[in-house]
């Protein structure tokens, strides 16, 4: 009997693990079901859903982003002409066929990829039944559909006969009973994308753990849902938005920002008249806004009183903290929930200036992420944040809000620590997928989609955000978004930073481990950002950011798994956790041992980790062996002797630089106003 699935590939907010579904039909040439294969889809985000009856029209495709056929029945014209439609206009299709079973003709036609009907073997001296495939690497324009993939191990396989349109993937070796023959092809077709399989029983229950095969499947269904992978995201409606007072808390912020010097305090040109009336203005829109979003009446209310004070005080620099101490969204963590943020503030990364911006922030807190949470005992001041409008003088880079850019006079209450993952996740697909694509980045299908799906790249950033915040609880420097206080060397950030992706990334891999396949695209966003983005696109001043993934970069180079080529940049794929695992113990290793050495000698050491992967500036003092520096108590010459890019860009990064250039998409520098 013939199997048949349709998988929606719109990629869904991960859900917990679950039972195997219903197995699907069995084949009386197969020893098993597909149902192992379809959990797999299920737990990386793949909705399966099975079509056991019926006939395969418009109805039956209309809600499936890929039709993976299973089974040789023999399709109805009208039937293959509904698969040829759905192909045409997107969809994916994933045929898996059967020893000695042709593939029905119609099919072929419009595709170009034929079951033959033939069967192969292997040596006769060996088990005749399995073929081990000589895997094909595809050209770099495509995604990498090999990814992951070492090893894959054919039993009752047929044979393909792909025309010249078609993309070989796997072949029979040179010792079987049909050397050189196609045993996976894919090709385009219109505007989807097909994938022929020469052997159903490669994803059955009982071979689908073997090899290499469940990455193969994965990678496979994933190319062929293509673009469909990619929607709009929707961020719904908001009523505090839309609301008038809203716009008019807005209007009347921005014109006293325009007055502002940059310590926050008035200009001596601004007329003491005209900002009365704009703080009375923002006073009466907040005091309207407050009665629509009473989970913030206390802060709204703090914040009337913060304004109120500032403005009887002569307008002088202002101190938000009353206001602060009672701004705790952490404490009402519901998915979609939406608070007003009003403060004067600096932009980490953006600006320095304190000047007053208003900003509506939403929480997106779905079930799973609560989980996750609440399993692995997260952060428990961090918010996941979008934001769904601001205030002109917040449109910039910024994607953090942090108490300690709030303008306050005395000791910063430290009550939240939200980022902005919608921010985070569209400079990530802007800028790191310029970068892979300049650099022919063998990109597996799943790391395409993270690159072009708005949706599926803001969660994963979510999700990235709250390991991450985590991991920052057990740091030895505090979190402090631009350096403000430098009592450090930046490489000491660098590692800091680098020690929370790190550890970010091997609990992302436990939660994939423990069935949860969407911490996959966390790993991912860890590394390709770190690896492309940040250390080009960047200032390189005290860049530690950049230097955290140039560190990187030089290490997974050095161990082989990376390789860069005048053309192309090569990641072995499976072997960069092991890889990042690596660096990830040296790295707590140094931090661990750093209280068993005087500041100064720490700084030194953690020095000589980075120089083993990154060449310093030749005349920094730093790079002297001798390293004599005059005594001083609080070690600030130290500092001071550090040069702005103490870590120069390697030929790699300088090569990125010029083909971003190139293309027109320049690495585009953060701004700090002053």
């Amino acid at each position: 009997m013939e199997r048949e699935a349709a998988a929606p590939a719109q990629p869904l907010p991960p859900p917990p693990p679950s039972p195997l579904p219903p197995p699907l039909p069995s084949s009386p040439a197969t020893t098993s079901s597909l149902a192992r294969a379809a959990a797999t889809l299920a737990a990386y985000d793949l909705e399966p859903a099975a079509h056991t009856e019926g006939s395969l029209d418009k109805d039956a495709l209309g809600g499936a982003d890929v039709l993976v056929i299973s089974g040789s029945r023999p399709l109805t014209d009208a039937e293959a002409d509904a698969v040829t439609a759905f192909v045409d206009a997107g969809g994916g299709l994933v045929v898996l066929g059967e020893q000695g079973r042709a593939t029905p003709d119609a099919l072929a036609q419009c595709f170009g990829i034929t079951m033959t009907g033939e069967s192969i073997s292997g040596p006769s001296h060996e088990d005749s039944s399995t073929v081990l495939a000589e895997l094909q690497p595809g050209p770099r324009e495509e995604a990498d559909l090999l990814a992951r993939v070492s090893a894959v191990s054919f039993r009752r396989a047929g044979v393909l006969d792909a025309d010249a349109h078609a993309r070989v993937l796997a072949r029979a070796p040179a010792t079987s009973s049909s050397p050189g023959a196609a045993l996976i092809a894919v090709a385009h077709h219109g505007a989807g994308r097909v994938v022929a399989v020469a052997g159903a029983d490669l994803f059955t229950d009982d071979r689908v753990d073997d090899a290499d095969h469940r990455e193969l499947w994965l990678n496979l269904v994933t190319w062929a849902a293509g673009a469909r992978v990619s929607q709009p995201l929707d961020e719904g409606a908001s009523p505090i938005r839309e609301h008038p007072q809203w716009r008019e808390l807005k209007a009347a912020t921005d014109a006293l920002r325009l007055l502002q010097r940059t310590d926050g305090s008035l200009g001596p040109m601004a007329s003491p008249v005209t900002a009365n009336d704009y703080v009375d203005r923002m006073i009466a829109a907040i005091g309207v806004l407050r009665r629509h979003i009473p989970h913030q009446k206390a802060y709204l209310t703090a914040v009337r009183e913060d304004l109120a004070t500032w403005r009887d005080r002569g307008y002088g620099i202002p101190d938000f903290t009353a206001s602060l101490e009672c701004f705790r969204p952490a404490g009402c963590r519901f998915d979609g929930i939406e608070h007003i943020v009003l403060f004067a503030m600096f932009k980490p990364g953006w600006s320095r200036a304190k000047h007053l911006d208003a900003l509506i922030v939403r929480v997106p807190w779905p079930d799973w992420l609560a989980d996750v949470e609440a399993a692995h005992k997260g952060g428990t001041t961090f918010i996941p944040a979008t934001l769904l409008d601001a205030t002109p003088g917040y449109h910039g880079e910024c994607t953090t809000l942090s108490p300690q850019t709030v303008s306050v006079r005395g000791k910063t209450p430290n009550h939240f620590d939200a980022v902005f993952s919608d921010r985070e996740a569209a400079r990530f697909r802007d800028r790191a997928g310029d970068a892979a694509r300049a650099m022919n980045v063998n990109l597996p299908p799943d790391a395409g989609a993270l690159l072009d799906d708005a949706g599926l790249s803001q969660d994963a950033f979510t999700l990235l955000n709250l390991l991450r915040a985590r991991a920052r609880t057990d740091g030895d420097l505090p979190f402090d978004p631009v350096m403000s206080r430098r009592c450090a060397p930046y490489w000491m950030y660098a590692l800091e930073e680098l020690r929370c992706d790190l550890s970010a990334f091997t609990d992302a891999l436990a939660l994939e481990r423990e069935g949860l396949g969407f911490a996959r695209h966390v790993q991912t966003a860890i590394l390709v950002d770190r690896l492309l983005r940040l250390p080009v696109c960047a200032r390189r001043v005290w860049d530690y950011e950049g230097l955290s993934g140039q560190l990187l970069f030089g290490f997974l180079e050095r161990t082989g798994r990376l390789r860069w080529t005048e053309e192309e940049l090569t990641i072995d794929w499976a072997a960069l956790a092991t890889g990042v695992q690596e660096l990830q113990e040296q790295v707590v290793e140094l931090h661990r041992t750093g209280d068993d050495r005087v500041k100064l000698g720490h700084w030194a050491t953690a020095y000589d980790f980075v120089i083993s992967c990154v060449p310093p500036d030749a005349d920094s003092p730093w790079a002297d062996p001798d390293r004599e520096f005059p005594e001083d108590p609080d070690l600030q010459s130290c500092v001071d002797a550090v040069f702005e890019d103490e870590f120069p860009l390697s030929d790699f990064y300088v090569a990125l630089q010029r083909r971003l250039s190139a293309q027109g998409d320049r690495p585009r520098a953060a701004t700090v106003a002053v």
